[in-house]
């Protein structure tokens, strides 16, 4: 140990150092008379110091007095937060309460028959261009089949037999009998006999694929080819509304 870390060391004789150190600097202030000396200064100067302060009378009750003020400054800093807290959450809750009041007070009333009326309204909204784009091609404008126009998907030119051919297209997600979702898509072509041999078409059936064929009732220049995934139509055709109880 030199003699400028002891020095700032002995400026503080209450450090707590650790053994090796206590005894490093004890055996340097033995070897080293300046240090010595500078020791002794040291302790003396501390030791008044401390006399001087047992000799001050303490006031009687003060560290009772000095408690009671520090829990009084605590509990008045929690008893401000607990406040602001209270407000806060007051205003939260009142804001919540009006804005519940209000939600509730503004919830509608649902019109079922409206609803029903509605959505009927879509799905003819559906069909109506589907109509007209088949009467403007000289076709008829109703499908052979009542097709549920929820399920309607694309109207326009479809390849057919290596020619473009009308096609509507209804695609959907069904329920089968063993609650299983099923997606299938029916594709309904309208051919005629300037461009296709109508007599030579029939029904076939594939692994995943049903052909349906029909032919029109009024004009026999007409008929439908109906490419569908489902075993039957049924699923894409409207359902009669039942009875009311």
């Amino acid at each position: 140990m030199n003699c400028n870390l002891a020095h700032m060391l002995l400026e503080f004789p209450g450090a707590d150092l650790a053994a090796e150190d206590r005894a490093s600097l004890a055996g340097h202030v033995a070897a080293c008379p300046r240090c010595a000396a500078i020791s002794a200064s040291e302790a003396a100067f501390h030791g008044v110091l401390a006399q001087a302060m047992q000799s001050v009378p303490v006031p009687a009750g003060l560290h009772s007095q000095l408690l009671r003020e520090g829990f009084a400054l605590r509990g008045a800093r929690h008893r401000r937060q607990l406040y602001q807290w209270s407000a806060l959450a007051a205003g939260v809750l009142l804001a919540i309460g009006v804005g519940f009041s209000g939600y509730l007070r503004n919830r509608p009333t649902i019109d079922t028959d409206a609803v029903a009326i509605a959505a009927e309204r879509d799905w003819e909204i559906r069909e109506a261009p589907v109509r007209e784009w088949l009467t403007q091609q000289d076709l008829p404008g109703e499908l052979p089949y009542d097709f549920d126009y929820r399920y309607y998907a694309f109207h326009g030119k479809g390849e057919l037999a290596g020619r473009d051919a009308p096609v509507v297209v209804f695609h959907g997600q069904f329920t089968n009998e063993f609650g299983k979702v099923e997606i299938h898509t029916a594709r309904v072509y309208v051919v005629e006999a300037s461009r296709f041999k109508l007599h030579q078409l029939k029904e076939a059936q594939a692994s995943l694929v049903r052909v349906t064929v029909k032919s029109h009732p009024t004009r026999p220049d007409i008929a439908y080819v109906i490419v569908c995934t489902s075993d039957t139509l049924d699923p894409f055709l409207k359902r009669p509304v039942p009875p009311k109880a």
